[in-house]
């Protein structure tokens, strides 16, 4: 379960939005509507929208995403962006993560490349010494 951030960050202002926005769909089965369009568990909707659990940004996303033009039939135009400071340090951390192993990968291939010329030496050699002992 993902706790409500208690500073007022952008995914708790867009999860606040997604509570008000909820209301205005006004939709008959608001659990089961939203679970069906977004392909999710409908206990987890009926959590998100009574705020007893908090989505996540990509629930989030997806929800706009689904149901934009529902929610501009009832007047609601919101421009959501759920980029947070530790998504970046994240990356960052990825990214450079990433660049460790693509060297790691491109030393091996390097190292793999080498043992291959060496074994087709060995190879050519031994054809060699074959036709040597044929002839």
């Amino acid at each position: 379960m993902t706790p409500i951030p208690q500073a007022d960050t952008p995914i708790k202002k867009a999860y606040r939005a997604f509570m008000e926005d909820v209301a205005k769909l006004n939709l008959k089965f608001p659990y089961a509507s939203i679970a069906k369009r977004l392909e999710c568990d409908k206990t987890d909707v009926k959590h998100y929208v009574r705020g007893e659990k908090q989505p996540d940004r990509n629930f989030l996303l997806r929800f706009y995403a689904l149901f934009r033009s529902e929610l501009q039939a009832a007047g609601v135009r919101r421009d959501i962006r759920l980029t947070l400071d530790e998504d970046r340090i994240t990356l960052d951390k990825l990214t450079a993560e990433h660049r460790k192993l693509s060297d790691r990968l491109i030393y091996l291939c390097e190292l793999q490349a080498e043992i291959a010329q060496k074994q087709y030496g060995i190879v050519v050699q031994m054809n060699e010494v074959i036709k040597r002992l044929i002839a």
